[in-house]
């Protein structure tokens, strides 16, 4: 027997990949020593800038073509991945915590085999990313609107809460 996934599984495991990807993350621009975002500048007017930024960012049509053409194209090189290699120790740890034999993992199978209509995934990609990211930008916009009440009422907690209230708790 072999282990065969649902087609309808087969869509969103993609695109739960490819959003994961570290690829839909990277900034070409950044310098590759560059620090990570700190929490402080989540904060107030670093807040907006930096979902500024993200919106002027994503809302860019070269950007959007740029980053479509790699998430398709990683997407055409999951889509022929050998699934064995990740498939079978799942099987085989399935297998020892349920004391059943585990049904054979195909040593062809790769998502294009299992799901042939994930094969239209990468042009879907391509031809939706760039409408996607400009949704994205026009919600980092309001989300920078959002910043100062988001502030005010975070001071409003501090206020009403016991002055030691959370001390006691790890860091």
């Amino acid at each position: 027997m072999r282990i065969t996934m649902p087609a309808a599984a087969i869509s969103p495991a993609l695109a739960l990949a490819l959003i994961a990807s570290p690829v839909a993350a990277q900034d070409a621009d950044a310098p590759a020593d560059a620090a990570p975002i700190e929490q402080s500048e989540t904060r107030g007017a670093d807040g907006e800038r930096m979902l500024q930024s993200m919106a002027e960012q994503l809302s860019d049509p070269e950007r959007q073509e740029q980053l479509a053409m790699t998430m398709a194209t990683l997407s055409e090189v999951l889509l022929d991945l050998p699934l064995a290699p990740i498939l079978q120790p799942l099987s085989q740890a399935a297998g020892d915590t349920t004391d059943k034999p585990m049904p054979e993992v195909d040593p062809d199978a790769t998502l294009r085999t299992l799901a042939p209509q994930a094969s239209e995934l990468p042009a879907q990609i391509q031809e939706k990313l760039p409408e996607a990211m400009s949704r994205m930008a026009g919600l980092s916009e309001g989300l920078s609107a959002l910043l100062p009440a988001l502030a005010a009422m975070g001071e409003q907690l501090r206020d009403r809460l016991p002055k030691d209230f959370g001390r006691d708790l790890p860091r």
